[in-house]
């Protein structure tokens, strides 16, 4: 952590490190490298936090350190944020990590790979794995949940919402 010249001992400059003995010019060992900071008269470099990035060289302090963006994560020491993945995950921002979507619910905002949220699944539909699926013939689908048509009634098209399905079963007609 420090350096001498003329037989003056310094501390090494914040956003350098001092990791060897014998250093001789406020340099130091160099700079702090991408992902960590460094503080006056480190020896070693300090990793930003999981959900924050530290873009840049010769960092300073923790507050340095920017929050991931939303659609992205970054683990401990990250120079770069990682796109969330696909659709069954999210990343909010200041993510270190990526979010599974929960049941019920699709990722939402950004693209394939950047999703910032979870919703609700939309009325008539089911979801699965982050998707929103139309909810097939002879079911219904309420709440991001799919359900058989009861039997009395027609589920005769795709994308039902109500357990009134199509409506009853024709007259001189079945329905399961």
């Amino acid at each position: 952590g420090f350096f001498c010249v003329a037989g003056v001992k310094h501390r090494c400059p914040a956003g350098t490190i001092g990791n060897r003995s014998g250093l001789n010019s406020s340099v130091c060992g160099g700079p702090c490298p991408s992902g960590h900071w460094c503080a006056e008269g480190s020896t070693a470099a300090t990793p930003c936090a999981a959900g924050t990035v530290g873009r840049n060289e010769s960092l300073t302090h923790a507050t340095n350190c920017t929050p991931t963006p939303p659609g992205f994560y970054s683990a401990e020491g990250s120079a770069k944020p990682q796109p969330c993945g696909g659709v069954s995950l999210y990343c909010p921002g200041g993510s270190a990590r990526p979010l599974p979507v929960g049941s019920s619910n699709r990722s939402c905002n950004g693209s394939e790979t950047t999703r910032t949220a979870q919703c609700p699944c939309p009325s008539g539909s089911f979801c699965n794995a982050g998707l929103a699926i139309k909810c097939p013939l002879g079911f219904f689908c309420v709440a991001g949940v799919k359900h058989p048509c009861p039997a009395g009634t027609i589920g005769n098209r795709s994308g039902l919402n109500s357990s009134v399905c199509g409506g009853p079963c024709p007259s001189g007609h079945w329905c399961a």
